[in-house]
């Protein structure tokens, strides 16, 4: 008895090994690689590029080292709630009055990235609640870090939050940013 094979079994098996294949390639490429290459915007606004290599088996862990240059950076003031810090002339900043009890300052550094913004309070901080921190200082105050991305400083009555936002490769501008804060 003579059994053919149906047109849809062999779509199938050709589409399996095909996907099988494919993930094979795929997990010898990755073995290889615990960081993907990518760069910072390099195109516009002058960022500098930052480049993971494959890491070697073993090898430490460790970010890269990114020395961002502040001299040509514009002052920012705000003497309302005393404070200062520097920006990358490319940026663009406002300001949001009364967002749900914040007073928002909100820095753009382009479509492509995610705001960095500073929730400013009376009452508390903003998302820093029940999430573990650990002590570092901002501007000559004592401040809490929730791994240097969320970063919370209490000046005398008021509480500053400062959110570096999703666009994890503009962590080195987030850090140099804040490395200008001061308070009056």
């Amino acid at each position: 008895m003579d059994q053919k094979i149906s047109k849809h079994s062999k779509s199938f098996v050709w589409l399996f090994g095909t996907a099988f294949l494919g993930t094979v390639l795929a997990l010898l490429v990755m073995r290889n690689f615990e960081y993907p290459s990518y760069f910072a915007n390099n195109d516009e606004g002058g960022y500098q590029t930052v480049t993971y290599s494959p890491k070697a088996k073993g090898a430490a862990d460790s970010e890269p080292t990114v020395i961002v240059d502040t001299s040509d950076w514009l002052q920012y003031s705000n003497l309302k709630y005393g404070l200062n810090f520097k920006y990358s002339p490319q940026w663009r900043i406002r300001s949001v009055e009364n967002k749900d009890g914040y007073y928002v300052i909100e820095i753009d550094p382009g479509a492509r990235y995610d705001n960095f913004r500073i929730y400013i309070s009376q009452d508390d901080y903003f998302a820093l609640s029940g999430v573990p921190t650990t002590q570092t200082e901002v501007g000559g105050k004592k401040a809490i870090s929730l791994e240097g991305a969320i970063l919370g400083i209490k000046d005398n009555a008021t509480y500053y939050t400062f959110d570096m936002g999703a666009s994890l490769s503009l962590k080195p501008y987030f850090k140099a940013l804040i490395d200008t804060v001061e308070f009056r």
